[in-house]
């Protein structure tokens, strides 16, 4: 009789014994490849996040939702801010109020809009120009990789990278966009565009996005009824990036925040808001995944120890019918094998039907860099079968110092 069938016999013998070690390994499996891929996704729920341009202007909100509804593309679709506003900041006139008063615009390097006006699936469409392209300092500015820029007065839009990946989109395809009702209201109109380039990957939110020329999307949203949730009807946006120096932040805050419907925030201000309220949350993710997989892994070797402990006669008895003690041994680590493998495909299948609903009742449901998430529940396997085969050297030891007729004699 080989070390299998000795395994597999011992297994089957012992059914309820094994059915309830095999559940346990298997919710510790679970348990801990859904917590340390949560954790994960915590850690990467910022990566994407475009840490551009000194300030971002947007409807008063606060400044977080600022940052990451205009810079990360998160949230539901804002209040507009009139498009007036980002105009004149841009060309540095004079902005007029209505009590006849004027406040000179302190010039600035360059300014970028957003309108978000649609979407396709999880990737929204967002109006802007060529600036987009053409920051001051060139260093950070998006480049295409295939393809050209759209035209202002058709249909078309620039793919981001991740976007034209997952939608297989390529220079010269059609898509169909979902435009967004500013007004709440339930009727959603669709609108083909043509697509004329791919933007090179860039590492950051962009791209996840599809871009068309704003007054494309300043078009579309003129087939809405605006007057419930815009004086300007179609001459709006929903943020724009600033690029100044920075002694101009504060003439610019004060006259945008007290001013106008509108609020300016400074972005590595922001960001560093960000990372401080975030990093507390990260490490104590860090910490409480770090424990369950500790508890998961002490768990499953104190339960291998104590079956495998109780079997000291039947170890005895085996030596006396003349199985040597590398046959035996070699059952035993086969035996906790054939559990921790069987666990592991039972908790890695709860884990793959659950987890994506997990991760939308923690609000980790987001679009994102690819994180190879089933290489993490691997991972844990891996600890999982690691703690079993430690766990099962310690009986292989205790056989080694066996004496056969002194347990046999305790029968």
């Amino acid at each position: 009789m080989n070390a299998w069938r000795l395994a597999w016999l011992n297994v089957s013998r012992r059914a309820l014994p094994s059915a309830i070690a095999v559940v346990a390994i298997a919710w510790a499996a679970a348990a801990g490849g859904v917590m340390l891929k949560l954790h994960t996704l915590s850690q990467s729920r910022f990566a994407t996040l475009a840490a551009e341009g000194q300030s971002v202007v947007g409807a008063k909100s606060g400044g977080m939702d600022l940052l990451l509804g205009s810079l990360n593309l998160e949230g539901d679709l804002p209040a507009f801010i009139p498009y007036n506003l980002f105009r004149s900041i841009r060309s540095a006139e004079k902005i007029g109020f209505e009590n006849g008063t004027f406040s000179h615009i302190p010039p600035v390097r360059a300014v970028v809009p957003f309108l978000r006006f649609g979407s396709v699936g999880p990737f929204a469409a967002v109006g802007t120009d060529e600036r987009f392209l053409r920051r001051p300092d060139h260093s950070d500015s998006p480049r295409l990789e295939a393809g050209r820029w759209f035209h202002a007065d058709a249909p078309e839009l620039v793919a981001g990278a991740e976007a034209a990946r997952r939608l297989r989109l390529a220079p010269g395809a059609a898509v169909t966009l979902d435009i967004a009702n500013p007004t709440g209201e339930p009727n959603v109109r669709r609108a083909e565009f043509s697509v004329t380039g791919i933007l090179a990957p860039t590492g950051k939110i962009w791209d996840f996005a599809l871009f068309a020329c704003l007054r494309q999307g300043q078009r579309q949203l003129a087939e809405f009824d605006l007057e419930s949730v815009s004086i300007w009807q179609n001459q709006v946006l929903h943020y724009f990036l600033i690029y100044h120096e920075s002694a101009v932040f504060p003439r610019l805050q004060s006259l945008i925040n007290q001013r106008t419907v509108a609020q300016i925030v400074s972005v590595p201000e922001e960001i560093a808001k960000l990372h401080e309220l975030t990093g507390l949350g990260r490490r104590f993710g860090l910490g409480f995944a770090a424990l369950i997989l500790f508890m998961a892994g002490a768990c499953v070797a104190a339960m291998t120890i104590a079956r495998f402990d109780a079997m000291s006669v039947h170890m005895a008895i085996l030596r006396a019918l003349g199985y040597s003690k590398a046959e035996i041994a070699g059952s035993l680590f086969l035996e906790g094998l054939l559990l921790g493998g069987l666990a592991c495909l039972i908790g890695g299948l709860g884990d793959f039907l659950f987890f994506p609903r997990i991760r939308e009742w923690v609000g980790l449901d987001f679009h994102g860099y690819a994180v190879r998430l089933p290489l993490l529940s691997g991972a844990v396997w891996l600890m999982i079968l690691a703690a079993i085969a430690c766990a099962v050297a310690i009986p292989v030891v205790k056989l080694c110092r066996q004496d056969v007729d002194q347990s046999l004699k305790g029968m």
